[in-house]
């Protein structure tokens, strides 16, 4: 299937690629998230506001990115995707930028009518989710997480946001998962509590945590 024809496939189809995933269409969609990501870092990298990251998602840009957090939760397409480290990589970048853009949105420097971030809901919980089963029992992928300051952003993330109301859940499953047999991991975790960086409250929702103070 290409990538134009997206947008004009049967919702039935769609639905049934989302929750039936193949691997040729996983493979389709590992290059399509990774291009989308391109053009994300390339309209924002030339704007100081990233006004344009909604423009740059687009429908079918949220929907390719589903798909893969869907698939990324069965073995053995998790293991395929695990093979390009860029998509784990990528997932922490766009959530990065469209986090920036909340926080510019809360600081009142930027208003709603100035960025497109229609059909955006969910997208933040499809990014998190992708990070979390990527990183679970996947060394590589729990290691790339921190060493690109995934942790600190994915903490950060942990506030009420209308348009992913599970969130925090999400979150709390990814740092599970990140911090499951790493102990370099769970010393970020520590840091940041010991710097006042993290929510006392959502600490104590990490009882895996394993590694003393």
């Amino acid at each position: 299937m290409l990538k134009e024809e997206l947008k004009d496939t049967d919702k039935n189809d769609l639905l049934e690629l989302n929750t039936k995933p193949s691997l040729p269409s996983v493979q389709f969609f590992i290059d399509e998230f990774l291009k989308l990501s391109k053009e994300v870092f390339r309209v924002t990298s030339s704007t100081s506001s990233g006004s344009n990251a909604g423009d740059a998602v687009e429908k079918c840009g949220v929907f390719v990115t589903q798909c893969l957090a869907t698939a990324s939760s069965i073995k053995r397409f998790r293991t395929v995707i695990q093979e390009r480290s860029d998509v784990i990589k990528d997932s922490l970048g766009i959530l990065y930028t469209l986090h920036q853009i909340d926080k510019n949105i809360r600081r009142k420097e930027m208003t709603l009518e100035q960025i497109s971030i229609e059909n955006l809901d969910g997208f933040k919980n499809d990014l998190v989710q992708l990070v979390g089963n990527l990183s679970y029992r996947h060394r590589a992928s729990q290691d790339i997480v921190r060493e690109v300051d995934g942790i600190p952003l994915l903490l950060d993330c942990c506030n009420p946001d209308l348009k992913n109301p599970f969130l925090t859940q999400w979150i709390i499953v990814a740092i599970r998962n990140l911090c499951e047999n790493n102990n370099e991991n769970q010393s970020v975790i520590y840091q940041l509590k010991d710097q006042g960086a993290v929510d006392l409250s959502l600490v104590e929702q990490f009882k895996f945590l394993s590694v003393g103070n």
